[in-house]
């Protein structure tokens, strides 16, 4: 079962409403819930809608409709993890 949430960046100059699919059913009235749902949006947001060209964090407002009233904000941080990608060389 997929749950359809829909998101936005309130302090932004576009507040139109990002739906986004999340796999499972979650209760929107709770807090856990609340902030993995934000961190799947956030992640939508990095991408699917070029988030990864902006500055972080962000604050992201989830809405269980389109139309409907925000239901809560959250800050959303990303964390740089580091990746190290040896290749091999020629031996001298």
């Amino acid at each position: 079962m997929e749950t359809e949430i829909f998101y936005n960046e309130p302090e932004g100059d576009d507040n139109e409403r990002i739906s986004c699919r999340v796999g499972g059913t979650w209760d929107m009235q709770r807090g856990w819930d609340q902030r993995m749902i934000a961190r799947k949006c956030a992640e939508d947001l990095w991408d699917n809608h070029d988030g990864w060209s902006e500055s972080w964090p962000r604050t992201i407002a989830l809405y269980e409709s389109e139309n409907g009233p925000e239901l809560c904000r959250f800050e959303v941080d990303v964390e740089a993890v580091p990746e190290f990608l040896p290749r091999k060389k020629k031996a001298i």
